[in-house]
């Protein structure tokens, strides 16, 4: 699965952290509505089923990257 997005993409940081738990890479979002859980957790049950998620850039945006074996 593949999901891509319109935006900016990814910054440096967050190509490097942005599985980790409570990572956030943009300080402008302060309105306590982003934790920093939502990578964190998916990349999380991808793991436990065997799969892997992984996150990129395009030039039109971000990119998650999201595999799984089919049994």
């Amino acid at each position: 699965m593949t999901i891509r997005d319109g935006g900016k993409g990814f910054g440096d940081q967050a190509l490097r952290h942005g599985k980790e738990q409570f990572f956030m890479s943009d300080s402008s979002r302060t309105d306590h509505k982003h934790h920093g859980m939502g990578l964190y957790i998916a990349d999380n049950i991808v793991k436990q089923l065997g799969g892997q998620l992984v996150i990129g850039n395009t030039a039109q945006g971000g990119l998650v990257t999201i595999t799984l074996k089919i049994l």
